[in-house]
């Protein structure tokens, strides 16, 4: 029975791609160390970005935050397994083996020198739970409450409410004199990012050139011999 809901497909390249390019603008973020509410708040914020943005695709059905963190776990796991195949590549000869172009561009990301793909173990907090967000939401709320509990506290002893409101407002000031400086590294390093995957893909075009002239050669080549060969056959008649 339809239920007016479109149904799910698996991603397409469009959508993995669009996922990719989007996750790398907010790697620094999705991997920093989740060692506080608002580093998850800031996570949280950047899996919404990603998911919205594959479904203004509108390729594949709704996707979830949930769905969107599997996908790119198996697709982290998938470039993990391909970067030990293309640094220890399989003797004996034979075909090399097949890997994902997802995994070249995430390996790329990251860089294949990164902990992630050589094998370093440590504290992997770049996927907080469904848990933590929730936990994230109720933190804020929670110190959002007691603040205008202390305030309606202090409003009763004019002196202590003067003091407070002067330390609340230093405060203040030092946390957006920190939040302009954070924000101003992170887009810095949101360009670098982007500036590192445009040459990426344009690698990986002047490489799909290459070898497409390679491929014309050889078959230029193929003509050429058999040319000789007909002449050959003809010069013995």
């Amino acid at each position: 029975m339809d239920n007016g809901k479109k149904r799910k497909t698996n991603c397409i390249d469009r959508e993995i791609r669009t996922f990719i390019k989007i996750y790398a603008e907010h790697k620094n973020s999705l991997t920093a160390k989740c060692n506080n509410t608002m580093t998850n708040k800031h996570k949280l914020a950047a899996w919404k970005s990603i998911t919205g943005a594959i479904n203004d695709l509108g390729d594949g059905g709704i996707r979830t935050v949930e769905e969107c963190r599997k996908k790119w776990k198996d697709l982290l796991s998938r470039a993990k397994k391909d970067a030990s195949v293309l640094k220890n590549p399989p003797t004996g000869g034979g075909p090399a083996p097949k890997t994902s172009p997802y995994s070249e561009i995430i390996i790329a990301i990251f860089g294949e020198d990164s902990p992630t793909f050589t094998g370093l173990n440590g504290i992997d907090c770049s996927e907080p739970s469904t848990s933590t967000f929730e936990e994230v939401d109720a933190d804020v709320s929670a110190v959002t409450s007691d603040s205008e509990d202390r305030r309606e506290e202090g409003s009763h002893t004019p002196t202590a409410s003067a003091m407070t409101q002067g330390e609340s407002q230093m405060a203040t000031l030092r946390k957006r004199k920190r939040d302009l400086s954070e924000l101003q590294r992170e887009l810095t390093e949101k360009e670098i990012v982007r500036v590192e995957v445009e040459t990426v893909k344009l690698r990986a075009e002047h490489e799909k050139i290459e070898m497409e002239k390679l491929r014309l050669q050889i078959i230029i080549l193929k003509n050429q011999l058999l040319i000789t060969e007909e002449d050959n056959v003809f010069t013995v008649l």
